[in-house]
């Protein structure tokens, strides 16, 4: 009985081990669906853990426009409105490595030219990653490649504004859950080593 129930928690112990991030997110800005024909600034965002500040004007750098507004696009959106002036960063709140999958941008103007940077804790670039949209064509979305799997922050640069939506992100911090069974499998070999010795 003793070997069957350690040979249970071992599995279980190589579960959690091998467990991928569980903890998704995508930034839909569903909280900043509001009627009007304005818009709504912000210094910055933050939802689901995840922040979103701008390397410059940090008393109204983003704004999102409301229902009525020419610039609504169907869904709501951020915008950071000051073009080359300003870059984007995307970060979580605890220091934690993420990794960004997608996002969906649209242009406003005409032509921008998007480029974005994965970096580590150390501020070291991981990753780069060039979009261009060259005509006005709805939504665009951008898949992210390896370079932006276990990032510490995201930067971007733009050459004009443009408005993002539906960022999906996942955290690479294990779910309680794993690191419960985790530790009770590191426990359950060190059991069954004194057993062993007995």
């Amino acid at each position: 009985m003793r070997k069957i129930y350690a040979v249970w928690l071992l599995a279980a112990w190589l579960i959690a081990w091998k467990m991928p991030p569980v903890f998704a997110a995508t930034l839909d800005f569903n909280d900043l669906e509001i009627p009007g024909i304005d818009f709504t600034y912000m210094p910055d965002y933050a939802s689901q853990q995840f922040y979103l500040t701008s390397t410059e004007y940090p008393n109204n750098a983003f704004i999102a426009p409301m229902q009525g507004n020419g610039l609504y696009f169907g869904s709501a959106s951020l915008i950071n409105q000051y073009t080359s002036k300003a870059d984007t960063i995307l970060r979580e709140g605890s220091n934690a490595l993420f990794t960004l999958d997608s996002m969906q941008v649209h242009d406003i103007e005409g032509p921008v030219n998007i480029t974005f940077f994965a970096y580590d804790a150390n501020s070291a670039i991981l990753g780069t990653q060039q979009f261009n949209i060259t005509e006005s064509s709805g939504w665009n979305t951008i898949d992210f490649d390896s370079g932006f799997s276990s990032v510490s922050s995201v930067v971007w640069q733009q050459t004009e504004s443009f408005a993002f939506d539906n960022i999906e992100l996942n955290t690479v911090v294990p779910e309680p859950v794993s690191c419960v069974l985790f530790c009770i499998g590191g426990l359950t070999i060190a059991a069954a080593r004194r057993l062993r010795k007995k």
